[in-house]
């Protein structure tokens, strides 16, 4: 079976690989939280500041963001069960790497590893589940796989804390070898044999640095600003001559002419602000949980719980009035209620508790869940039939890019402002504004749609 490769007359629904793939997305999810909530122990354990401890996740999403597309363009015509196999030895092997790590290098090292299999789940595991049913269950099969993800999600901060206080920060990253190992063999069991995979062309390879470079330099100059000077900030026009060549080339003319397409543009900026907002702020508040609380990992993992709390809460309430009052309308109200959370968490003082911030990061969760599945429909519905899947591509790199975003602004504000109450406040507005940009581009996207609708 190939990877692209869809049975219009498939007869029988195959729900043990869907819930293949569910536990696939729920591992790479609950990886991005269950690391959040230790990023403050493992910067103590190996004696290193914020600017360099934000690489562990800035490690994993960078080849996240820049493999995305590339990796799903060579993939294309690659039989399933060995690609899947390889990228979850693969994403498994850099857990177990990041968990003895002896120096932040080598931790570093283990979670970029980490990413460049990540992207190749992110890109399989989709459609995986979308093509082992008929046409009529897909939306049941998306809907395994988008409650097991977020699931990951929600029990990252809660088994992250518990894992720091019992195994210290190694610990953390033995999570998911453990459910790679079940992936890696219900796969083997479920999935037929299939061929050889093919070796990446020379397109994709040029992709991937291309994007590789570009990224990498934005997000160096950021964390040289956060370290040494502000002033090295100048240093992200490095990305500019590869960004340049990227959207020349054929590949990146596919983005860039589905981004002129009226209404694709606006919600697009809208997940990016939207991820650096809320990620930014998940990275600062264990410090200051930590710090200025002297909360532990348990307290720690249990406030970071109300973010993915709202989101499943209030996911499926999206979708509903997604279908009820349309997709505009629905993601815009998200980012009203997110808004609203950051805004009450400009009130943090040293009198607050961690039941206070708790409050406030639900209210952010609960906007959150609201605006993600809504915005992806209102890409997905201003796209050309043609270009679905380059659009589908573009939400994931767009999402990507403000996950990488996120700790690099809210860090540099922290760092800039003062490292306490004063900087995560500024951090949190920062937010607001961002979020409010985002509200803006949609806005502003679907009345330039409407328009060419209406002449």
């Amino acid at each position: 079976m190939k990877l692209f490769e869809v049975d219009m007359n498939r007869q029988r629904n195959r729900w043990a690989v869907v819930v293949t793939a569910g536990l696939g997305v729920f591992m790479a999810q609950l990886d991005a939280t269950i690391v959040n909530v230790a990023l403050p122990a493992i910067g103590s354990r190996y004696g290193v500041g914020t600017a360099v401890v934000q690489w562990v996740m800035l490690g994993y999403t960078l080849p996240l963001l820049a493999l995305v597309l590339p990796i799903g363009r060579w993939l294309e015509s690659a039989p399933v069960r060995p690609v899947l196999i390889a990228s979850v030895a693969g994403f498994s092997a850099g857990g177990l790497l990041a968990s003895l790590a002896p120096g932040i290098g080598w931790l570093i090292a283990a979670r970029v590893l980490q990413g460049c299999f990540g992207a190749a789940l992110f890109v399989l595991l989709p459609v995986l589940a979308t093509t082992a049913v008929t046409p009529a269950a897909r939306g049941r099969a998306m809907g395994v796989v988008m409650t097991l993800g977020p699931l990951g999600g929600f029990s990252g901060p809660v088994l992250g804390g518990l894992l720091l206080e019992r195994a210290g920060t190694g610990g953390v990253f033995l999570v998911n070898p453990l459910i790679g190992v079940l992936v890696a063999v219900s796969a083997f069991v479920l999935l037929p044999r299939g061929g050889r995979v093919p070796a990446p062309g020379g397109g994709s390879l040029a992709e991937a640095g291309l994007l590789l470079a570009a990224a990498g330099a934005v997000l160096m100059a950021m964390t040289l600003a956060v370290g040494e000077h502000p002033a090295w900030l100048v240093l992200a026009a490095v990305a500019v001559p590869p960004a340049v060549v990227w959207s020349r080339r054929p590949y990146g003319r596919a983005v860039t002419g589905l981004l002129r397409h009226p209404g694709v543009a606006g919600p697009l900026a809208a997940l990016t602000a939207q991820a650096t907002a809320l990620v930014g702020v998940q990275f600062l508040m264990p410090f200051l949980l930590t710090r200025e609380l002297d909360a532990g990992p348990g307290t720690v993992g249990v406030t970071m719980l109300a973010i993915p709390a709202g989101m499943i809460l209030f996911g499926p309430v999206g979708g509903w009035l997604t279908d009820r009052w349309g997709a505009f309308r629905t993601a815009a109200a998200g980012v009203v209620v997110f808004t609203a959370g950051f805004a009450a968490l400009l009130g943090m003082s040293a009198d607050w508790r961690p039941i206070d911030l708790a409050a406030g990061l639900c209210v952010v969760g609960v906007g959150t869940g609201l605006f993600s599945g809504a915005n992806s429909a209102l890409t997905l519905w201003a796209a050309p039939p043609e270009r679905l899947a380059t659009a589908s591509a573009a939400i994931s790199v767009a999402r990507q890019a403000g996950i990488a975003a996120g700790p690099a602004v809210a860090n540099l504000v922290w760092s800039v402002t003062g490292q306490g109450w004063d900087g995560v406040r500024a951090a949190v507005a920062v937010a607001m504004v961002v979020g409010a940009l985002g509200w803006w581009t949609m806005w502003r996207s679907a009345r330039r749609q409407a328009a060419l609708v209406t002449t």
